[in-house]
């Protein structure tokens, strides 16, 4: 179960449990029948404020663009160019990325960051303007 996944279905279990009479911790992937629910609702807290963190606007490592999964949204901006654009990653593998509309960008860790690069989210123009080129 992905943490996406396991957030959701922690959350809900939270939001049934004052709606009904059926016991929803023991169904919650954080409650492990510990003496306390305060922990596992920490637990839960705690990744859901990550989930969230990792879609505000930021450039993405190299490593991170490496280990995209199928699907994800990006925002990929260049140089040359004032504007980014939003691409669907379609598939990862060695050397580079293809996109679902068909475009390929070869990884080039030396122009990363320099010539090119791509965010988490949508940035606006003064986050963009924010984080300077190397």
């Amino acid at each position: 179960m992905g943490l996406r996944n396991k957030v959701l279905e922690g959350l809900e279990c939270c939001a049934r449990r004052k709606d009904t009479d059926v016991d929803y911790c023991n169904k919650c992937p954080y409650f492990s029948g510990c003496s306390t629910e305060f922990g596992a609702f920490a637990e839960l807290a705690s990744d859901a404020l990550a989930l969230l963190k990792a879609q505000e606007p930021r450039v993405m490592t190299l490593e991170e663009v490496k280990s995209l999964e199928r699907d994800t949204v990006v925002w990929y901006e260049h140089t040359g160019v004032n504007k980014q654009r939003p691409r669907i990653v379609d598939q990862v593998y060695d050397s580079g990325i293809i996109f679902t509309d068909g475009w390929h960008w070869q990884f080039n860790a030396d122009a990363y960051g320099k010539k090119f690069r791509l965010w988490a989210s949508r940035p606006t123009e003064a986050e963009r303007e924010a984080v300077k080129w190397e």
